[in-house]
């Protein structure tokens, strides 16, 4: 492969050249490939997916991960060996899908034996383990070959920025570490090949180092790219994601592997990138502490000196040991530094007492460190007679020098943007006025007239969460006279301010964000109960507060009695005719109120439905689990896909929907999604950024009717509660939520939360014998699981349960599934079909061969317009007979066999008419993709049982329209 870009050090005339020199090469080396990507026709190119393979791999035949992503779902495949891929490249059918949609590579080396045990299945033809709408995890990677930045300059390639990757790039072959660098589509893609292969945790450390060298080369590395299990753009496809497609290639390829020794002396240390994590005590965890040098405590001394005057003494000393304590330095460093500092002070004394108290007693908890140390400092400079700007500048290098001697990277209110021999010729600085921008001749410029005064990184809670927010930001700003308060990843918090007001440079921006983010705050992503690693905890308070979430505070009910709340349940469910349905809906509580946890080990878990007319009581039901869950029912239906989102979102407590028959078909669709996915969408946009997580079970009340689409009949669990045997409103009184005394009241809560620490350690333990399951089978066994629950919750009080419902008799309908012979109804549907009784519909059987319509043709085939119209055809696969139908065909199916056996039988999804048919497991896996008329069209491949013969003279006969009725039944019997 023939690189766009010669590496300076390749040049022939390069011996010698200096940096400038290297720079310009490399300068214009991006400048060709950018208009490279301008002229190249977007399509898929092997060689260079087989380079970018090469490297994730380090050239040996290790496990490879393939991540397709479209607006419908995703699909992941997983090859044992890269040579089974390698094969597959060959094959034309299989590069068309890679160029049809947004193709990934996984940059770690998984454990494939975890993904085998984990809903992904075998696809002989493609020889890969394949799983729809799920990906590995964390937990499944082994190692990695590579370090990587993805630099994602959005489309948007400036002088400036070009100039800035150039220099780093540059950087890189000074310092002997090979690379390789591609075109992304929107930016570019970075690659260091590593000797020996490293373990997860090292590389999460290696990626947050190369990522901080990046920045401090003023680059936009993406900073998200330290989670083991990320995905980066496959090479050599195409990137769907703007407007129009654009080609990605690589630029410089064939790099030879680096040791870590070598990476090792360009990366900055760890400590210096993560600030005040380390060396401090946070939240009770202690962290080691630093000793600092004599030469560092005098170099210290001499900075701070020439501030510590008279009136300002007790504020420099607290806010410097702030800075300290938070820094990790040990006690009897910041003594000797304010001993120094106070030699000549007459409250010498006091002065010491404060390292005492603050290092003892206080052990740093709110003091305020750096932010404070520059407006003490900022104080001083202006009481000497300089203006704002010249202030600003100052300290800004003062603060600079502290935190480079002290070991911290954030804090200041100042950043460099670019430095020539360690000193910085170009910076950012807050001032009076807002935020400039300083050249090296000290001219500054006025970028934004948002002032900001607080910044916090934000650590979500728990780990592990599907966010892709990389660092988080909480942004105090003033803006015009008002403060405000803007939380996302740098870009978001940028991208928002310039709504809100005027930005002329947001990578400037960014950089003073990041560089004033003084402390790293810990906060979950939403209220609610929580399954870590088997444990149930409690989260009070979220910090995750995007403008659209207003839930942010939920207080559990720990101190209830928890005897009397078992009673109330107890009673509650005697206060029904029929005690199965409440009992039903109580043993589904303790899955539905940790939905998501369900969702993300079983990657599916229904809403719960009670339906009936009025007076049954399935409004009560509902308002019964809200209570456990101690969440208020919502009072506004969703009505469209993003104020469903939205109300997923919020919190991690149960979503209680009344009178649900009233829902917008939109939100419907959207609660049919919900059910097998754990994240709803990712925004952007001053009110509407962040990440919608599906936190939620949902239960709904709803009268008949509930408009539930044949399709989605999987998503949702539903139970019938009739008026006649609903509730007894006098047995029921005092123990339903309407009714209840305040004491009653807070035992429920508490219960609530023990029976969901009683199920949380029963669902670790069958979480993995639970996701090979089919998912009616699932529902059954997490039934079966939540009244286990609250059977050994009875036990443990020695009080007798309430009894157990009919699990599978609930599921189904009146005639039960079981006993009614779907399969033969099928085929009696197609007969008739096929013989004309039934008009409104035709079945056509083709050979394989006319469906399979060249691209480009003009006009509809035959095919085509019998599928559109009808939604089914049949043809002939080598000896198998096969169906082609959409989810309307199967529709037709429920409603003939409706009118002709009665409402009392059940209709089926989809999903159980393939399981019905004796189609493969999965549903997803179904979906033949036929081309007709040049497009691709989406259906449900099922063998039937009949013979070719038969059918190829039927197909014949009805072309031409010379057979009939009865003879037609003969061919088919």
């Amino acid at each position: 492969m023939t690189a766009v870009v010669t590496s300076p050090s390749q040049l022939p005339d390069n011996e010698g050249s200096n940096g400038p020199e290297k720079v310009n090469v490399w300068t214009k080396g991006l400048k060709e490939a950018l208009e490279r990507a301008t002229r190249e026709e977007p399509k898929v190119r092997t060689s260079e997916i087989v380079e970018h393979l090469r490297l994730i791999t380090g050239n040996e035949d290790k496990p490879v991960i393939i991540w397709q992503k479209e607006e419908r779902g995703s699909l992941t495949l997983a090859f044992e060996r890269k040579g089974d891929l390698l094969k597959l490249l060959e094959d034309r059918d299989f590069l068309e899908a890679l160029g049809n949609a947004e193709t990934y590579v996984a940059l770690g080396i998984v454990k494939l034996e975890e993904l085998k045990d984990n809903d992904f299945e075998l696809n002989e033809r493609l020889r890969a383990w394949v799983s729809y709408n799920k990906r590995h995890s964390n937990e499944d990677v082994k190692e990695f070959n590579v370090l990587v930045l993805d630099l994602d300059y959005k489309g948007k390639f400036e002088e400036e920025s070009l100039e800035k990757l150039a220099e780093f790039l540059a950087f890189l072959e000074e310092n002997d570490i090979d690379f390789n660098f591609a075109f992304s589509g929107g930016g570019f893609h970075l690659y260091v090949t590593l000797l020996n292969p490293v373990k997860p945790n090292d590389w999460r450390k290696y990626q947050e180092r190369f990522i901080a060298l990046g920045k401090e080369f003023g680059l936009p590395a993406d900073e998200r790219i330290k989670d083991p299990a990320r995905v980066m753009r496959l090479i050599g496809t195409i990137n769907w994601k703007y407007e129009w497609p654009k080609p990605t290639f690589w630029i410089k390829d064939g790099a030879l592997p680096v040791s870590t020794s070598v990476i090792e002396e360009v990366l900055p240390p760890l400590d210096t990138i993560r600030g005040s994590k380390n060396g401090i005590a946070v939240k009770g965890r202690h962290q080691p502490l630093r000793r600092l040098d004599n030469t560092r405590i005098l170099e210290l001394v001499q900075i701070v000196k020439p501030f510590y005057k008279p009136g300002h003494r007790h504020e420099i000393v607290k806010d410097l040991l702030g800075v300290m304590i938070k820094a990790g330095i040990e006690k009897e460093s910041a003594r000797r530094v304010i001993e120094l500092l106070a030699e000549d002070d007459e409250e010498k004394s006091e002065r010491l007492y404060q390292v005492d108290y603050h290092y003892e007693k206080r052990q740093g908890v709110n003091l305020c460190g750096l932010k404070c140390l520059r407006e003490e400092l900022l104080k001083i400079k202006k009481e000497d007679g300089l203006d704002d700007e010249e202030a600003a500048k100052q300290v800004g290098e003062v603060l600079n020098t502290i935190k480079r001697i002290l070991g911290i990277a954030r804090g200041s209110g100042v950043a460099w943007l670019r430095r020539r021999q360690g000193k910085a010729v170009r910076s950012v600085t807050t001032g009076r006025e807002g935020v400039y921008v300083i050249n090296n001749q000290g001219e500054a410029r006025l970028i934004t007239s948002a002032i900001p005064k607080e910044v916090k990184l934000i650590k979500i809670l728990p780990e592990g969460l599907p966010l892709n927010l990389g660092l988080y930001y909480s942004v105090r700003l003033e803006v015009k006279g008002k403060e405000l308060e803007l939380v996302g990843t740098l870009e978001d918090v940028a991208n928002n301010l310039k709504q809100l007001s005027f930005l002329d440079d947001k990578e400037a921006f960014k950089r003073l964000i990041e560089e004033m983010a003084e402390e790293e705050v810990e906060t979950w992503y939403a209220v609610g109960p929580w399954l870590v690693e088997g444990k149930l905890l409690l989260a009070r308070e979220t910090g995750y507060r995007p403008r659209w979430r207003f839930v942010h505070k939920w207080e559990p009910e720990l101190e209830g009695d928890i005897e009397l709340g078992l009673e109330v349940v107890r009673r509650f469910v005697e206060g029904y005719k029929d005690h199965e349905v409440p009992a039903f809906a109580l043993s589904f509580y303790p899955a539905l109120a940790l939905a998501y946890e369900i969702r993300k080990e079983l990657s599916y878990l229904p809403h719960l439905v009670i339906e009936g007319k009025r007076g049954g009581g399935k409004s009560t039901i509902a308002e019964f689990l809200a209570l456990l869950n101690n969440v208020e029912p919502d009072a506004a239906l969703p009505r469209t896909e993003y104020e469903t989102q939205k109300a997923l979102a919020q919190a991690k407590l149960l979503l209680v929907l009344d009178e649900a028959h009233n829902m917008d078909e939109r939100a419907l669709k959207e609660l049919h999604r919900a059910a097998t996915n754990v994240v709803m969408a990712e925004k952007s946009g001053p009110t509407v950024q962040g990440v919608y997580l599906n936190l939620r079970g949902v239960v709904m009340t709803a009268n008949e009717g509930l408009r539930i689409g044949l399709d989605s009949e999987d998503k949702f669990v539903r139970l019938y509660l009739s008026a006649e045997y609903g509730i007894d409103v006098e047995k029921a009184r005092g123990f339903t939520p309407d009714s209840m005394d305040l004491e009653r009241i807070k035992a429920v809560k508490t219960v609530g939360l023990k029976v969901l620490e009683k199920f949380a350690k029963l669902f670790e333990e069958r979480k993995r014998e639970l996701k090979g399951l089919p998912r009616r089978r699932k529902v059954l066994e997490l039934l079966e699981l939540g009244y286990q629950a609250w059977r050994e919750l009875y036990e443990e009080y020695g009080l007798e349960p309430f009894p157990k419902p009919d699990f599978e008799g609930l599921t189904e309908s009146a005639v039960g599934r079981e006993s009614f012979d779907y399969r033969q109804a099928f085929y009696s549907f197609i007969r008739r079909v096929l013989d004309k009784e039934i008009k409104e519909l035709e079945l056509y059987v083709y050979d394989k061969e006319a469906l399979d319509w060249p691209t480009g043709i003009q006009g509809y085939p035959p095919s085509c317009v019998a599928f559109e119209e009808n939604g089914a055809v049949m043809f002939v696969e080598g000896n198998d007979v096969c169906l082609f139908a959409n989810k309307n065909f199967f529709e037709e199916v429920n409603n003939w066999i409706r009118k002709r056996y009665g409402e009392n039988v059940a209709l089926l999804s989809v999903t159980r008419w393939l399981e019905e048919l004796g189609a493969l497991k999965k549903r997803r896996e179904q979906r033949s993709k036929v081309k007709l008329c040049g497009s691709i069209k989406k259906g449900y491949k099922v063998k039937l049982d009949l013979e070719p013969t038969s059918l190829f003279i039927i197909s014949l006969k009805l072309k031409e329209e010379e057979v009939g009725a009865e003879e037609l039944a003969e061919l088919l019997n």
